[in-house]
């Protein structure tokens, strides 16, 4: 088991194998996820001790986590002591609730902890209301496989741990709305379509309350939705096996499907050129918005994502759309932005990283055509954001390179080489700057980030080439 400190830089620049669109109905059905809610017999539950039940918890499980070979090597990951960009980072990949990372409390974190194997589509989390939460994720429509993961780390598990455990309630849990089998399995539907017609939207609302799931927002209970992305999830835990229990979610889950589909073509039929208007206007506004909110960000990939499944854009992946709307949330995107305080970063700040992220060369900026401070022979800028501060470099530049050179001389200038990556490295001690989806000495040296435009897809400064031309940082 690795046990080294994770670096956020590292984990954020790379996504889990149940992002990579390839499961089935992955154009509405973006993953799949099953959780088994644990406690340990002779233990109080974590909410009925001050000190969320100390270490115990954490010294029983880890060396019977390291036993289960799966995909290669676990990651251990204690929650007291992690920074709080990389507690953020683990909650915006699925690998642990807001209730686990939003804790300042050191008792509290000190029994708190997350394993996860290489693939990311096994962990373990715990310390939260229960001792454990076993967490098994597939991409698209897959409920039976990450329920065999599942499963089978369950087993391992009850090998050598005795569960709370009632003979005619089943598994005993802090929420009585979990007693039983302990299983909570979800869904996370794309639903553009159906939210572009709010009543049908409603509809499917009632259906799934009618049928004992519960519809919810992109990270679960108690969040909202964005960007057209729903949680489904069942609610009766008692009464069934997990196996029933995921058939009755699977059948609604179908027939969402095929009314989003329904709909998407409807649209597609109806409405072809506005649609393909506001997919192109999404598009332009990630390629060119220069400051965004998180929830504008994912409401533009939200239009490019539905671009893309209907053939309305070309060049795109599943799997590139999928990857920017966990990477623009605020966690990875400091993260890539090689924060060196392990703090967040207030909003406007991010905004700002966001634009950077998305383009070539970090620290440069061009004026649009018809911009009336634009010079059109000469209309790159090289500037240095530092502790809430803006250094800009003299004059313009006529090529994105040529400010690029001068962003890293004012950053060598400024004494900023120790926390600020540059474009042209020219010593040992300077880190490059390189979008995350290319390399340098086999390595990782940065990351990318996408911006944001209300309702609409993907990133498009992302989604192509960049020579330059387009894109500044």
């Amino acid at each position: 088991m690795q046990s080294a400190p994770l670096d956020p830089d590292e984990l954020a620049a790379r996504v889990g194998s149940w992002l990579s669109g390839r499961g089935p109905e992955s154009d509405v059905v973006v993953s799949s996820r099953v959780r088994l809610a644990r406690n340990l017999a002779g233990s109080p539950f974590p909410l009925a001790t001050p000190s969320g039940g100390g270490t115990e918890i954490l010294d029983r499980v880890r060396p019977l986590a390291t036993r289960h070979t799966y995909d290669g090597d676990a990651s251990w990951v204690p929650l007291e002591g992690a920074s709080d960009v990389l507690r953020w980072v683990l909650f915006e990949r699925n690998l642990a609730t807001r209730e686990m990372v939003g804790s300042e409390a050191s008792t509290e974190l000190a029994a708190r902890a997350v394993v996860f194997w290489p693939q990311e589509d096994l962990a373990i989390l715990m310390g939260e209301e229960d001792h454990l939460r076993l967490q098994g994720l597939a991409s698209g429509l897959d409920l039976e496989g990450a329920l065999g993961r599942v499963v089978a780390l369950d087993r391992t598990l009850e090998g050598d741990l005795e569960y709370q455990l009632d003979e005619r309630l089943g598994f005993l849990t802090a929420c009585p709305s979990n007693v039983g089998t302990g299983m909570r399995a979800s869904v996370m539907l794309h639903l553009p379509g159906l939210g572009a017609v709010r009543s049908e939207l409603k509809k499917v609302f009632h259906a799934a309350q009618h049928t004992g799931l519960a519809l919810r927002g992109l990270h679960g209970e108690g969040s909202r939705a964005a960007g057209d992305l729903y949680q489904v999830s069942n609610q009766v835990t008692l009464g069934a096996s997990e196996e029933e229990l995921v058939e009755g979610l699977l059948a609604i889950v179908r027939r969402i499907v095929t009314a989003e589909r329904t709909m998407r073509e409807a649209l597609l039929e109806s409405r072809r050129e506005a649609l393909r208007d506001r997919v192109a206007r999404s598009l332009a506004t990630l390629r060119t918005g220069m400051s965004m909110h998180t929830e504008a960000a994912l409401r533009h990939l939200s239009w490019v994502r539905l671009g893309h499944h209907l053939e309305l854009v070309q060049g795109l992946d599943t799997a590139l759309l999928n990857r920017l709307a966990v990477q623009i949330q605020r966690g990875h995107l400091q993260a890539l932005h090689g924060s060196t305080t392990g703090e967040l970063l207030e909003p406007s700040e991010r905004r700002n990283v966001r634009y950077l992220q998305t383009h070539k060369f970090v620290g440069i900026t061009r004026r649009m055509e018809g911009d009336k401070r634009s010079c059109a022979l000469r209309p790159w800028r090289a500037q240095v954001n530092h502790a809430g501060k803006a250094y800009r470099a003299p004059g313009s530049f006529s090529t994105a390179e040529d400010a690029a050179r001068a962003y890293d001389e004012l950053v060598r200038t400024l004494g900023l080489t120790g926390s600020k990556r540059v474009n042209f490295p020219q010593s040992d001690g300077e880190r490059a700057y390189v979008r995350s989806d290319r390399k340098s000495g086999g390595k990782r040296a940065s990351a990318k980030k996408v911006e944001e435009d209300p309702i609409v897809a993907p990133q498009a400064t992302f989604l192509e080439p960049n020579d330059g031309s387009r894109g500044r940082d």
